[in-house]
């Protein structure tokens, strides 16, 4: 009681009572002891987190800020289409080194894909113009149309002087589309006849020209991409004379 401890005991002698065994002591020193503990246990507490701290610091600037940084740079690759932008950032362990070079090696590949694909659109277009060109300088009517929708692509100076175009009006390439074949359904006979055997030779159908005057053309028909769509190549001789005949 009130910090202090009290033990007595009875000391009997055959049966009599020769005395009693008193003994009392302070218990600061466990008191003491107590706050001492807690002291400890509290700075023990207090070290261990000091050091979660430091650890958790550490961590993060080994392992989490990189990978932060990196998230940011796939963001701005995502957003601004630039696959040249690479990770640059220092890599503090192995497991990061690896994916940062990782996603430099993808966005190499990435890249180098960009590039090929550029290069053969350039070459594409080369190639196009090119054709372009010989189409226009052949001096046999020529008719480049859209596979699908029979839409026409392009159509050389020997077509229009033939179907009495004006090759610089947009309206005359759009109502050709429509106004090409006397007979419309000649042209799904002819797709036909180019899915069966890969190719149409020398067939004979009247068209019209500009001034709905009939004409009889022997057309050939083979498959290409143009423009980046599948198109047909159309060459024309006009046989119109040797029909009469």
């Amino acid at each position: 009681e009130h910090g202090r401890l009290q033990l007595y005991r009875v000391v009997e002698h055959k049966g009599d009572v020769v005395g009693i065994v008193y003994l009392e002591s302070r218990l600061d020193h466990l008191v003491e002891a107590r706050k001492a503990g807690l002291v400890t246990v509290a700075l023990v507490m207090l070290t261990c987190l000091l050091l979660g701290l430091g650890l958790a610091s550490r961590l993060q600037k080994k392992i989490v800020t990189p990978i932060r940084k990196l998230a940011t740079l796939m963001r701005q690759v995502s957003d601004s289409r630039d696959y040249s932008l690479r990770a640059s950032h220092q890599a503090h362990n192995r497991e990061t080194e690896d994916l940062l070079s990782g996603f430099n090696q993808m966005a190499d590949e990435v890249q180098a894909g960009f590039d090929i694909v550029a290069a053969q659109n350039k070459q594409l277009k080369q190639s196009e113009q090119r054709l372009r060109n010989m189409v226009e300088a052949a001096p046999m009517p020529v008719v480049i149309s859209s596979l699908d929708e029979g839409r026409v692509l392009f159509f050389n100076a020997a077509t229009a002087r033939m179907l009495g175009l004006d090759a610089k009006a947009e309206a005359d390439i759009t109502s050709l589309t429509t106004t090409f074949y006397r007979h419309p359904a000649e042209r799904k006979s002819l797709l036909q006849s180019l899915e069966r055997d890969g190719e149409v030779i020398s067939r004979e159908i009247e068209l019209l020209r500009m001034d709905h005057t009939p004409m009889w053309v022997s057309i050939s028909i083979c498959k290409l991409e143009f423009e980046g769509e599948q198109a047909l190549f159309s060459a024309f001789a006009d046989i119109t004379d040797q029909k009469h005949i």
